[in-house]
């Protein structure tokens, strides 16, 4: 399983974007119910719904930042670490960077192989 979030924009109060997982097929799942779906077509039971989350203020998992030309005729994709992710918070809201400061709900989807 990938779980990747297309950035939208970077604050000090966390990130804005969008959450995908891919499963291991590679099929793209955007929602809930598209991961509920999928499990049990496929009646995969070692992993359910809690083991998801699809907010972009919990930094795990790949990053991505569309970024458009100074011209605006190219976009280029760029990604980037979790690290780097929460450096740019923690230089944004002035605090050093830390999980801790980043993640204050403690919430952590688990990372599930399969």
């Amino acid at each position: 399983w990938r779980r990747q979030t297309c950035i939208r924009s970077i604050s000090a109060t966390g990130v804005r974007g969008d959450v995908i997982y891919y499963a291991p097929c590679g099929k793209r799942l955007g929602s809930y119910a598209e991961v509920i779906r999928y499990l049990n077509k496929r009646n995969i039971t070692s992993i359910c719904r809690d083991h998801f989350s699809f907010s972009c203020k919990i930094i795990v998992g790949e990053f991505i930042i569309i970024r458009q030309s100074a011209d605006g005729s190219d976009k280029a994709i760029t990604k980037i670490s979790e690290d780097e992710v929460l450096t740019e918070i923690a230089r944004l809201s002035g605090v050093s960077g830390s999980r801790k400061a980043s993640n204050a709900s403690g919430e952590h989807p688990s990372k599930t192989n399969g």
